[in-house]
């Protein structure tokens, strides 16, 4: 039942205080049914439903059949390309031109193989910096940013607030809803789109539980898994229901 899932659309597309309109190129959501007064909230029943949304670039030339390939798809698992780049030993701003950044990527491809076919995407999202073994001071935050591609194809700089990044006016067209959610202004994202030859297609992967410690054959497990896409610049896509395994 998705009936009463949020729609995912409400989440990819944001609209500001000034009526300009943003993307997630990257989010992560969670809710938690509201824990019940003397109770443990590991003890008795839980709900709660999380979505995973991550944006992949695709060629325009290949956008009909990727999409025609995952949305028959169950999501499970986590077998897609996705930003999992929290693990480097780079401190905040070295992203994209440090000597230790060199060190640590190379010559990195953009571009990544979907499982199990020809299909080729680049993942929208790069962790900023990496953690900091033993460190306990809090000032290393780690947080999420446009992959490379898209920091230098749309000439992005650091802006002096982490999670910003500017544009070569010193406008703030990307920056952090949280610190895994990354927002990018719709119009100059898709500018970006349109001058390289690309579209974007963002997958979400859900999970849906009712569970009880104490009654395990009571307890519900379901993936929701969506796939959405821009039409003339209007966010399209559905939602569908999966079992766990």
């Amino acid at each position: 039942m998705i009936d009463d899932l949020i729609d995912p659309k409400t989440i990819i597309e944001k609209t500001d205080s000034n009526n300009e309109e943003w993307l997630h190129l990257q989010c992560f959501v969670n809710w938690n049914e509201p824990k019940k007064i003397g109770i443990d909230r590991y003890e008795g029943r839980r709900k709660q439903i999380h979505y995973i949304i991550q944006g992949l670039l695709v060629r325009k030339s290949a956008r009909k059949r990727t999409l025609q390939y995952l949305m028959d798809q169950n999501f499970w698992g986590r077998w897609l390309p996705e930003n999992r780049d929290d693990y480097s030993k780079l401190i905040n701003r070295e992203k994209f031109w440090s000597p230790a950044y060199l060190d640590t990527y190379g010559r990195n491809k953009y571009w990544e193989s979907i499982q199990d076919t020809k299909l080729k995407v680049i993942v929208a999202t790069e962790s900023a910096n990496g953690g900091i073994e033993g460190d306990k001071s809090g000032a290393n935050q780690s947080y999420n940013i446009p992959c490379k591609y898209i920091f230098n194809k749309m000439n992005l700089q650091y802006s002096p607030v982490d999670g910003n990044l500017e544009n070569s006016n010193n406008e703030i067209v990307s920056m952090n809803s949280t610190p895994s959610g990354v927002l990018v202004k719709k119009k100059e994202f898709i500018k970006f789109l349109d001058a390289n030859n690309l579209d974007i297609i963002w997958t979400l992967l859900g999970e849906k539980f009712s569970f009880d410690n104490r009654h395990n054959e009571e307890s519900y497990f379901k993936v929701p898994c969506g796939v959405y896409y821009l039409e003339n610049s209007e966010l399209k896509g559905e939602l569908k229901m999966y079992d766990r395994n």
